[in-house]
């Protein structure tokens, strides 16, 4: 029901209808934010999200998406308060923590990407693409021996499997260069 509503052209006509009848309902705050952003209307849904919270102030679901509709809108700080939200009502959620781990490393807050990281790899190891963000994560922060080891984890199914494999060239080759350096120090 929900994804044929989202992707219906009369879905923002039917709950602003419903909105008039029950305007302080949170939900149907949500599900119009969550139409708008179906017709990729980021600001009317950040609208229409913001307000649900507001309404609905103890729903995870409801600051994922305001944290997602940050994101889509390049606003990584207000993506990453929203994810930490959502974390403090549903602890160690594995999509909540990868979100925000992309969050981060977009924000360049390389640190805590990676802290997210190895608190997503100790509960959920085989998280989908978890290899070749933590790698990402791991070479910003300097770990290149760390972020080479992460890449050759990263599947032959992933749709990074060739980034990673070039990647793996590349750090090879600059973690020989520096230990050549070091060696005739």
């Amino acid at each position: 029901f929900r994804r044929v509503l989202f992707r219906s052209k009369g879905a923002v006509s039917l709950l602003d209808k419903a909105l008039q009848k029950y305007p302080a309902d949170g939900m149907l705050r949500y599900f119009l934010g969550k139409a708008y952003y179906g017709e990729k209307k980021y600001e009317d849904a950040l609208e229409h999200f913001q307000r649900a919270a507001n309404l609905k102030a103890d729903d995870p679901e409801i600051f994922k998406n305001l944290a997602i509709t940050h994101k889509k809108l390049g606003n990584y700080p207000d993506a990453i308060n929203w994810y930490q939200q959502a974390l403090e009502l549903k602890r160690d959620k594995p999509a909540l923590l990868f979100l925000l781990g992309y969050a981060q490393l977009k924000n360049n807050e390389h640190k805590e990407a990676l802290s997210t990281y190895k608190k997503l790899t100790q509960l959920y190891p085989q998280y989908p693409e978890l290899d070749y963000y933590r790698a990402l994560a791991e070479e910003q922060n300097g770990l290149l021996i760390g972020a080479r080891d992460s890449l050759r984890r990263v599947r032959e199914t992933s749709p990074f499997y060739d980034q990673s494999r070039q990647k793996i060239e590349y750090l090879s080759a600059r973690i020989a260069r520096i230990q050549s350096e070091k060696e005739q120090v």
